[in-house]
């Protein structure tokens, strides 16, 4: 069964464009900073496509399914198999160790059409440091879409069995296109990273498309020119706007942005108009043509330059592009275009010689790989210096400190209890956000000098400011504010002696609520204050970390890849920015006798500082310390200066 409908050179002109508009952000984000919005065109065409293809034929009862998946599988997985043992022939000799695990964990998942939970969960968001050293990042999308390709043609077929008119076919898709962006947005609100990853929060994305094809059945273009012409440039006009804008927030509401975008030109570029006539220029087509292969190839190769540490230079970058072409070239032409033009496939071949076997293979080359390569091209040095960076202290402080992403944890004395294990009682509460998280090991250390123990009670993008509602939206705002309600009941109601305060102390002012008429930061300095205030009335010492300075233009992996890769970089880095804001807030909590620590005097010199200390890497990305990092600026600070816990 054949599965094609009629061709549209501005379809694949519009492939072009989401392509590109990724490969340019992937090369920069400063160049695209909304780049990524590409992945959210490629999912409409690929909703209107499918819906297409099920409609044309289920309206005719000439669908099958297992012919559909079949064709599917002949789509996508050639080429992308290509990629994956490509990869494994080149990751699996420069990565380092932990890299290489999550790595060669990825391909499988990829195999399983699962790479986007993968991904989420070993990764955290789409826009975080980490992510950029995953080489098969880019194939979460992939399984968005293959997890899409599994349900969405039994829904169509639904559609089509319930004998609805094409108008109450469209009132019904665009109802669901409307619920599905809804929960979209609660998603992006309510969770991090998996709105972005997991296909709940993208299916409207695909409807879209389905909501389209219905259109274009019950109604015709506008035969009015001057309306078309309007209206396809408004549609390229979300496009440019969402793509230049760069929001966070994604998906949700901001990806109506490039979906509407891309649906408009698709219903509207059917007539002729400006729009089209760019789309369907040969060099664009061209482009779209080899869409997915580039899609493919152009991640890795760039995640196999810029892991080993070589700068971005217009020659380098040229290179990169005259390679991705050629691969992306070669890939179409020998790998997609074969077996695209296989006819009449039996699908019971298909899935045991395209799916099954080759899936196996991988699966096995990987694990092989991975094992036999984890130390062999890594050495000791390396292994001790990764096993570092990778030391995380949110996963082993689990359940005393919360991410938002995950249920919170309620504040437990007896599980997050650390310290000296000479007594029972909890004199220190360790409180705040990431970065007092990050702070554990060098209060954890103190604390078994001092032969005091403690708990920890934190939680990401929350700072240890009592009756403050603080988030990116009302929902992250009082779950901080009731996590905070927390410890200073705990302050109360037990021994506490000290009170250790961390957090970021980069405070957006969009995200301090409940400020009314008061300019936000000024309200969120007297709510501060009012904290340190209410510590030093329950009897306790306020211990106020200062912020770690955040690296710049290096990576936390810089230590690592001077000792693998042997480049002369010396790792140091500038952030006056952090040290300067330290110095006001180091005013303010004096002014209530706390103690401030401010560690960046153990590793930075009038603003210039070093990753390391004795060849240990202190951070695991660009601004959190790793666990390791974090003992042994505690072990340098007793040494310099004493124990934090001695001044009460």
């Amino acid at each position: 069964m054949s599965h094609s409908i009629e061709y549209r050179r501005d379809v694949d002109g519009l492939r072009a464009i989401a392509v590109v508009l990724v490969i340019v952000n992937h090369l920069n984000h400063d160049w695209l900073p909304g780049g990524f919005v590409g992945v959210d065109i490629f999912f409409v065409i690929s909703g209107y496509l499918i819906s297409k293809i099920v409609f044309s034929k289920a309206d005719e009862n000439n669908f099958n399914l297992s012919e559909f998946y079949s064709a599917r599988v002949l789509r996508l997985m050639p080429a992308l198999y290509a990629v994956l043992l490509a990869s494994l022939l080149s990751f699996s000799f420069i990565l380092f160790p932990r890299d290489l695990e999550l790595f060669s964990n990825n391909v499988i998942s990829v195999v399983l059409y699962a790479s986007n939970f993968f991904i989420w969960i070993n990764y955290g968001g789409y826009f975080g440091q980490n992510a950029n050293d995953a080489p098969l990042l880019h194939t979460w999308s992939l399984a968005v879409e293959e997890q899409f390709y599994l349900f969405w043609p039994l829904a169509l077929l639904f559609f089509c069995r319930a004998t609805l008119s094409d108008t109450k076919r469209l009132y019904l898709l665009a109802f669901i296109f409307f619920i599905l962006v809804l929960v979209s947005e609660l998603a992006v609100r309510y969770t991090i990273g998996a709105s972005y990853y997991l296909l709940p929060s993208r299916a409207f994305e695909f409807v879209i498309g389905a909501v389209v094809v219905t259109l274009e059945k019950r109604t015709s273009p506008l035969k009015n020119r001057i309306a078309t012409q309007f209206l396809s440039i408004v549609g390229l006009g979300l496009i440019v706007h969402s793509s230049s804008s760069g929001s966070t927030n994604f998906p949700g509401l901001n990806a109506l942005y490039p979906t509407l975008g891309a649906a408009i030109i698709i219903f509207f570029c059917k007539s002729p108009n400006i729009v089209k006539t760019l789309l369907e220029l040969t060099p664009i087509v061209y482009l779209g043509k080899i869409s997915y292969s580039l899609y493919l190839w152009h991640w890795p190769i760039i995640v196999f330059v810029r892991y080993q540490s070589i700068e971005f230079t217009p020659i380098v970058i040229g290179g990169m592009l005259v390679f991705i072409l050629l691969l992306s070239y070669l890939s179409w032409r020998f790998i997609e275009t074969p077996f695209r033009q296989v006819s009449n496939p039996d699908y019971k071949v298909v899935f045991a010689k395209y799916l099954l076997t080759p899936s196996v293979i991988i699966v096995v080359f990987s694990f092989s790989v991975s094992s036999i390569l984890m130390k062999s091209s890594n050495s000791e040095e390396v292994i001790e210096m990764s096993n570092a960076v990778n030391s995380f202290p949110d996963v082993l402080r689990r359940g005393c400190h919360s991410s938002l992403s995950q249920m919170v944890e309620p504040l437990n004395e007896e599980e997050c209890s650390f310290g000296s294990k000479s007594t029972d009682i909890n004199s220190v509460l360790l409180i705040g956000d990431s970065h007092a998280n990050h702070f554990f090991g060098f209060v954890e250390q103190h604390a078994i000098d001092s032969g005091r123990r403690g708990i920890d009670h934190t939680l990401d993008s929350c700072p240890p400011v009592f009756d403050l509602n603080f988030g990116a939206s009302h929902y992250k705002g009082n779950v901080c504010e009731e996590h905070n309600a927390e410890s200073k009941a705990a302050i109360a109601s037990s021994n506490i002696d000290f009170v250790v305060l961390a957090s970021n102390w980069v405070i957006p002012s969009s995200q301090v609520r409940g400020s009314d008429e008061v300019e936000p930061l000024a309200f969120f300095k007297s709510k501060f204050e009012a904290t340190l205030e209410y510590i030093v009335d329950h009897g306790a010492q306020p211990i106020l970390f200062l912020a770690v300075p955040y690296l710049n233009s290096t990576n936390a992996k810089c230590p690592l890849r001077r000792a693998k890769f042997g480049r002369p970089d010396t790792c140091s880095f500038t952030d006056k920015r952090s040290l300067s804001f330290n110095r006001s807030l180091r005013s303010i909590a004096e002014e209530y006798g706390a103690i401030v620590i401010d560690t960046s005097f153990l590793h930075c010199e009038r603003f210039k500082c070093q990753q390391t200390i004795e060849e240990v890497p202190l951070y695991r990305d660009k601004f959190h310390l790793n666990y390791i990092g974090s003992k042994t600026l505690g072990d340098k600070y007793l040494n310099v200066k004493g124990n934090i816990f001695s001044k009460k």
